[in-house]
């Protein structure tokens, strides 16, 4: 009777229920993490801008380091796979 009092209160259920939620939302990552990011690039008239080079730079807490370069296709659409950096900066240079 006491044990049952224990897992039924919210001492124990609200810890069990956050810890259950954090690890199926880890499962769920690490099963979904590809590492695929993908954009365009659209001008301040909202056309897609053909020929950008766009730069992907990963940072940790010091220093942000070049990792990848692409170019935008013709319809300002652009790339990058592998990426496993969940603290990036993109930079699209035109010309």
């Amino acid at each position: 009777m006491r044990l049952r009092r224990v897992l039924l209160s919210r001492f124990f259920v609200v810890p069990v229920v956050i810890a259950l939620a954090t690890g199926g939302w880890n499962i769920y990552v690490s099963l979904h993490a590809h590492g695929q990011l993908e954009g365009r690039v659209v001008g301040t008239d909202g056309r897609p801008l053909a020929g950008v080079t766009v730069i992907l730079y990963t940072h940790d807490f010091v220093t942000q380091a070049e990792k990848e370069r692409t170019t935008t296709d013709r319809d300002g659409a652009f790339r990058f796979s592998d990426n496993n950096s969940h603290l990036i900066m993109l930079q699209a240079i035109e010309g």
